[in-house]
């Protein structure tokens, strides 16, 4: 196996990102690369945000979970382009995430649902900026 090398900007944005789920969505678990197992083959997700529920149908299908957390985050990198991550937005939500958010390498958080929002849906006060 063979992984792009990461920068430190890249998890201090993780840890900035949890910090705000936790914040605008108290209750919610925001853990760090989250395996979901899509049509496209297993995908991490940088961040994800679920709600307790959530979680618990999660573990009914399987490690990695045939179902998405309700918002997967990507950061992106130097490595990665937006064709990427249209691509893994499309899996997402085909395994019910209800948003995807991806993160810029200037801190800009864009949302989407079924095509690009201003604003998120699930959790509608979080910043358009990390």
């Amino acid at each position: 196996m063979v992984l792009s090398p990461r920068k430190n900007r890249h998890s201090v944005a993780q840890e900035q990102i949890q910090g705000l789920l936790d914040e605008h969505a108290p209750g919610g678990l925001q853990p760090t690369e989250f395996a979901i197992a899509t049509a496209g083959g297993v995908k991490v997700a940088g961040v994800i945000w679920m709600s307790p529920g959530r979680w618990e149908h999660i573990q009914e299908t399987g490690d990695p979970s045939t179902l998405a957390p309700e918002i997967c985050v990507e950061v992106m990198s130097e490595s990665n382009d937006w064709d990427e991550m249209h691509f893994k937005r499309t899996l997402y939500l085909e395994a019910g995430a209800e948003e995807v958010w991806v993160v810029t390498e200037e801190g800009a958080v864009r949302f989407f649902a079924d095509e690009e929002t201003k604003a998120s849906g699930v959790l509608p006060g979080f910043p358009e900026h990390v």
